[in-house]
């Protein structure tokens, strides 16, 4: 009898996981300093299945997505998302144990934002390894 109750249950937990995998990770949801490879500055939001770019000249855009893949590696986390209309990204965290920047790439490998929760680092002190 318990292995039925368990069995009934297992339907439910794997719809609630695949509707949760769908939706953005905490991880990266919230406000971002952005900083693009040209240079330019924007704010990014990342909400559950949508995020707001805000340029310079304060013109925002809103882009719906799901978060479509997860993946751990040498204890760097990156997050795959399929941008509704468009393409697909991948929020890259890329120093370890580190969630406060981070990166947006393309799927060829491109650069498209430097992210930091705190201010506008420019691509010469991205990589140094935030304190």
């Amino acid at each position: 009898m318990k292995f039925f109750k368990t069995a009934a249950l297992l339907p439910a937990l794997a719809t609630a996981l695949l509707i949760s995998a769908c939706s953005g990770s905490e991880s990266y949801r919230g406000e971002w300093k952005a900083v693009a490879s040209d240079g330019s500055k924007a704010e990014i939001t990342f909400a559950e299945k949508s995020f707001t770019v805000k340029d310079e000249k304060g013109k925002e855009t809103v882009y719906e997505y799901t978060q479509n893949q997860y993946k751990l590696e040498s204890g760097r986390t990156s997050y795959g998302i399929d941008i509704k209309n468009a393409s697909e990204a991948r929020i890259v965290f890329p120093f370890k144990g580190k969630t406060d920047r981070a990166t947006m790439v393309a799927p060829d490998d491109t650069i498209l934002y430097m992210l930091d929760r705190h201010a506008y680092v420019p691509a010469d002190q991205f990589w140094k390894l935030p304190q």
